[in-house]
Order: structure tokens, then sequence, then C-alpha cells
């Protein structure tokens, strides 16, 4: 009992009886606010697009009133305006179905009129709308109006340079109408109209201005009425299939130049080449047509018609007599007598250099030959 140890004294505590809030300076305290503002900024910038403080792009709403087909419109406005389409089916001489994002539209041709079945010309209109644009892709150029009254989009239809309203009407197989508000084009219409009239073109044919004969030679010079056995030269290769605008003509005809019978054949006289790439620069003069006589017969060539594939874009022969075998140059702007001195007299060049057609007309205003490039 004596040996015991004597209790120690008690050891007084150094920790607090609480916990001490840690420093807000911390390291850790201060990333914590950070993420807490970065979150609270996100909520405020959902809320303030949810709210309207950011706008959403403005949305057109439907005129009141509106019916299912100006809505048709809306949608077909949208999808057609200046795009390109694939032509799927030709319904005649100014309308056609295109193809565009998977919906097929009915398209009619902005200010003009083509023969209506029944009518004189009817197959020729619809054949030539077809040998323009059929299964090609072509360019819609809207006007003002969306549609017309049966639903069809209203459109200037565009295959490369060429306008087809435009050539339908310059060629004779459309006349020109007005439709207001729909006139863009109305004045070009109306003066190919004429031009096609007065050179009797297609639906005007018979109508065309009289020209009048030359005077007769005191000599006249025996030509043969019948083709001679000799084979014609072979016909150019076609760049594309034939269509039934580059078909020769397939009658002989016989007509009097300078009081002389002179045998106009089938395929007689060919365009052999386009020369569309001239070396003169910009300007490109140097560009020619040349055609060829590859008939055993000789043919007078005036008051045929060259065209360079697109309206007013036309050649009228003079009075030529082509022999047999004989070729000539029509230039753009240069006049080479050797070649027959014949010049389009543009000051520009008129063959595209991305592909173009050129068609030979005789004087009875039909197609004799073509080629495209």
């Amino acid at each position: 009992m004596d040996n015991i140890p004597p209790n120690p004294p008690p050891v007084e505590s150094t920790t607090p009886p609480y916990d001490v809030p840690p420093d807000p300076f911390t390291r850790p305290a201060v990333l914590n606010y950070l993420w807490f503002v970065i979150a609270m900024f996100i909520i405020m910038m959902v809320a303030g697009i949810w709210s309207g403080f950011f706008p959403y792009p403005p949305v057109t709403p439907t005129p009141p009133g509106a019916s299912p087909t100006a809505s048709q419109a809306t949608v077909a406005e949208e999808e057609t305006r200046g795009l390109t389409a694939r032509v799927v089916n030709v319904v005649d001489g100014d309308t056609i179905d295109v193809e565009l994002k998977g919906r097929v539209y009915r398209v009619r041709y902005i200010g003009i009129d083509a023969p209506e079945r029944g009518e004189p010309l009817y197959e020729e209109a619809t054949q030539a709308n077809a040998d323009l644009v059929a299964g090609r892709s072509v360019r819609l150029e809207a006007d003002v109006r969306e549609e017309d009254r049966f639903g069809r989009l209203l459109r200037y239809v565009h295959v490369g340079e060429i306008m087809v309203n435009e050539e339908l009407v310059r060629r004779g197989f459309a006349t020109a109408i007005m439709v207001p508000p729909d006139v863009a084009h109305a004045e070009e219409f109306s003066s190919l109209e004429e031009m096609a009239r007065d050179a009797g073109f297609g639906i005007w044919r018979g109508e065309a201005s009289p020209v009048p004969p030359p005077e007769a030679t005191t000599t006249p010079v025996a030509l043969p009425l019948e083709p001679t056995s000799s084979p014609p030269a072979p016909p150019i290769e076609p760049t594309r299939e034939p269509t039934a605008l580059a078909t020769r003509l397939t009658t002989p005809t016989v007509r009097l130049v300078d009081a002389t019978p002179v045998l106009t054949v089938a395929g007689a006289i060919e365009i052999r080449t386009i020369v569309f790439d001239g070396t003169v620069p910009v300007l490109e003069s140097d560009e020619y047509v040349e055609i060829v006589n590859a008939s055993d017969a000789p043919v007078e060539l005036q008051g045929w018609v060259l065209n360079a594939g697109n309206p007013g874009q036309d050649f009228i022969f003079p009075a030529h007599l082509l022999a047999p075998g004989e070729s000539c140059r029509v230039y753009t702007n240069e006049v080479h007598p050797e070649s027959c001195g014949f010049s389009f007299g543009r000051e520009q060049a008129i063959w595209s250099n991305r592909g173009d057609c050129g068609y030979l007309y005789d004087a009875n205003r039909e197609v004799v030959s073509s080629y495209c490039y």
C-alpha cells in the first residue's frame, strides 16, 4: 500500500472545445466560389434565352385567311426560287415537270404561250421544248408571282446560257404574252416574236416578208435537177444524240435563183465544225463556223440563216452559190475573203466556251443542220 504512487496531476488539454471555421481565403474556398459564380452565369444565360433576352430568328407568319395554295406557294418559293432542278417530264411546249429535293413540281413558262393539243404545230412545239430541256438540269428564275391559278410554278427556265422561254419564241414555237405582274422579260419576248414573224419561223410560216428575187442573168447555166449517184460526204458525228431539231431535210426541193433551177438535197449543207475558242484576247473575233456543201450540186445560200444558239445571234446569208465540196466560214467579227468573207459583225464573243449549239436554217426556215459541242 505504501508503494502505490500518487495519481499524476491532470494535464490541461490544448484542443478547444469547439471547431474553428476554416479561413475563407484559403485556395479550396476560392475555387468553390469561382465554380459557384460560373454556374450562376450559365443559369442566367439559359434563362435569358428562354425569356427572349436573345431573340430567335423571325418567322414570317402566314397571312390571315391564306388558302392552302398560298401556304404551298411559300414552301415552293423557299425550295425552288433560283435553284437548279432536273426535268423529269415535258408536258407540252410551255410546261414541264421538275424534280427538286425529292419533290416533283409542275412549271409553267412565264411570258409565252405554245400551241395546245389539237392546234397546229403542237407536236413540233412540244418536241422543240423536249429537245432543249428533257432530262437536263435547268435553273428556275422567278418573277413576282409564285404560282398560277392551277397551282403551277411560274418560272423563267434556263439551260446553260439559254433561256428556254426566249428560245421557243425566237424559233417560232411560242407566242409572247404579257400577264402582269410577271413582265420582267416581256419586251424581249415581244421583240423576238416580231423577228420570228418577219422571218417566217414555226407558227409564223407563210407570214414572212417577201424577199424580192435577184435579177436574172442573161446566160443561165444548166444545173442538174436530179442528184448524182455519187454518195454524199459522211456527216459530222454529233456530240450528242440527234434530236428532231438536228434532222436533215428529207425531201429535195427546187428553188429558182437567177432564173436558174438550183437543187437543195437532203443533207446537202452541213455545219462541219465550230471553232469556239478564239485566239484574239477577250473579244475572240476569230471564232468561226464552217459549213460545207456535201452534195454534188451547187446550192444558193441567199436567205439562209445561221444561228449562234441565242436569240438575235443570227447571220443571214447574202446571195452566194455554194459549189459542190466548197466550204465557207462565218466569223464572229473578222472578214476573210478566201473563205467567202462572211461575218456576224459582233464586237464580242458569241460562242460559249462551256458548250453551245449552232443551227442552220434554209430559206424556208427549215432546220437543215445543227452542231453542238
